[in-house]
């Protein structure tokens, strides 16, 4: 599955989706699926780009055809990067590892830096509490959002539910920081 990135800045709500698994625009000159030096899968496409780790020549591929691209980022220094070569948003992965800190240390010295956590977030109210209050743009959810089993049973009802759920953790989270 993909990463569902619910973006906080806006009134409505949007939520992107960012897998080719979910997306039928793709790009025709260039592979849906970009293997790095890394191994790791990259999937590109026409509205946006996101990918477990940065990587230079993706950026590059991104910026001429105006494709926003979200590279994952451990540190400090992979962000700085990133932004260097045009990424406006990073992903912090895996946010469960690298934790609240790191985006609050991070944001004290570069505080023009937009994050997004993903990798074990949760829609739950004290783990979102905890993304806003440390200082993200903006959080992604994959499989805690969507449990593979009320996907399968296509339980729309529950996954409204749990999406509703987290966008008001979210917009109370904002509105108390």
């Amino acid at each position: 599955g993909g990463n569902y990135i619910v973006h906080p800045s806006l009134r409505l709500v949007q939520v992107y989706v960012g897998s080719c698994e979910y997306l039928a625009l793709v790009w025709e000159d260039y592979e849906t699926s970009h293997r790095s030096r890394h191994g790791t899968r990259t999937h590109v496409a026409q509205n946006l780009s996101v990918s477990p780790l940065f990587n230079p020549e993706i950026a590059k591929v991104c910026n001429r055809r105006s494709v926003a691209y979200t590279p994952g980022c451990g540190s400090v220094s992979e962000v700085g990067f990133a932004q260097e070569v045009g990424c406006d948003l990073c992903k912090i992965f895996p946010g469960d590892v690298l934790g609240a800190k790191l985006v609050k240390g991070l944001l004290a010295p570069m505080p023009w830096s937009k994050l997004m956590v993903t990798g074990g977030v949760e829609p739950t109210q004290e783990n979102l509490t905890s993304w806003i209050k440390a200082g993200v743009f903006c959080v992604g959810m994959g499989s805690k959002l969507f449990p593979g089993d009320k996907v399968a049973a296509e339980d729309w009802a529950y996954v409204t539910a749990k999406c509703k759920e987290a966008l008001d953790y979210i917009a109370e989270a904002r509105a108390n920081k």
